[in-house]
């Protein structure tokens, strides 16, 4: 039976449950870094008047609404990470689902219409970027890069560089409502898209096959798994995540323009590296990316509240990134001693 790498799919393709119980010691330790971040931002954030800036439940639910984007297009790439591929076009793509959602309602398109045909604008750039990669033999690095490239130029010519506004009520009351006055739709949306991401990566054949693919192609290929229509169909599911993304954003902020999204490739990859997905494929965790994505967020907020400069702030963000990309090659060198 295919083996992947140590990760989430693994304890499925070999029945070795101590891998299960690796994975679940990760998310645990991420989950606690996260707990000790929250004490530690908490001890030090300004007050306002008798109540902390930071631990307040506006603060709280406006930085989760924050990183909801993050955490929802981070999932479609922790899948192509754990395939042993990358995706640098995501924040393009998002970018440009936006744009058509905008003009679409412009153009007079209901909800359903418009949230369908940005959906589509996502799913058929990740099956473009998918057909590069797995039909034309591209390196992924060369295909999503020529995709955000694309994707943002092809945003700012439908959009001609204005800003699109005048979105329907009702889709804009979604994208700023709250669940019950408490919790932002797009957090409900983010912890759906999570969860469904969760039970492919763990509990079905995809999942395993795509673990299966980043630990080993070559063996993947040998076994009698369709390497070509893996390739294509998880960098589809990657543009559609985005697209879903990109909705969310349009939908919160109330405007589509040619600009949103710009940066987020780094922030998703950010969010799955240090939610313990490997960069070198077979090694992933949904919801560990979902914890780092709030571990991310809630760096920022933590960092804002303290008045730290913007350049500063980018500077800590870069300094996690390069420690947990290093606490992955060490852990995966003493794995494989």
């Amino acid at each position: 039976m295919l083996r992947g790498r140590q990760g989430e799919g693994e304890g499925w393709l070999t029945g070795n449950s101590q891998t299960v119980n690796r994975l679940r010691f990760r998310e645990s330790g991420i989950l606690l870094v996260l707990a000790l971040q929250v004490l530690l931002i908490w001890a030090v954030a300004p007050s306002v008047g008798d109540q902390s800036a930071f631990m307040n439940r506006e603060n709280l639910m406006q930085v989760a609404r924050a990183f909801s984007f993050i955490g929802i297009a981070a999932i479609g790439a922790t899948m192509v990470i754990v395939a042993g591929g990358i995706d640098l076009s995501v924040g393009s793509v998002m970018g440009l689902t936006v744009v058509v959602t905008a003009l679409l309602f412009e153009r007079g398109a209901g909800v359903p219409a418009a949230v369908t045909g940005g959906l589509l604008v996502g799913l058929a750039c990740g099956v473009a970027n998918g057909a590069l990669i797995a039909v034309l033999g591209l390196p992924p690095f060369i295909a999503t890069l020529g995709m955000l490239s694309m994707a943002r130029g092809g945003a700012y010519f439908l959009s001609g560089g204005r800003v699109i506004s005048g979105l329907p009520a009702s889709f804009v009351d979604f994208g700023q409502g709250f669940l019950g006055g408490f919790i932002p739709y797009p957090v409900i949306v983010m912890l759906v898209a999570t969860a469904i991401g969760v039970v492919v990566m763990r509990m079905t054949a995809y999942g395993r096959n795509l673990f299966a693919l980043g630990g080993n192609e070559d063996a993947s290929r040998l076994s009698g798994l369709n390497v070509r229509m893996l390739k294509l169909s998880v960098y589809a599911l990657a543009g559609f995540f985005a697209g879903l993304a990109g909705i969310m954003y349009v939908a919160r902020f109330g405007y589509g323009s040619s600009t949103a999204g710009y940066g987020y490739e780094l922030q998703v990859i950010s969010a799955a590296v240090i939610g313990g997905t490997s960069l070198s494929g077979g090694d992933g965790s949904v919801l560990g990316t979902f914890l780092g994505a709030a571990v991310m967020g809630l760096l920022g907020n933590g960092l804002t509240l303290l008045s730290v400069p913007e350049e500063y702030n980018q500077f800590v963000v870069g300094l996690v990134i390069v420690v947990a990309v290093f606490i992955d090659r060490l852990r995966h060198s003493r794995e494989g001693a």
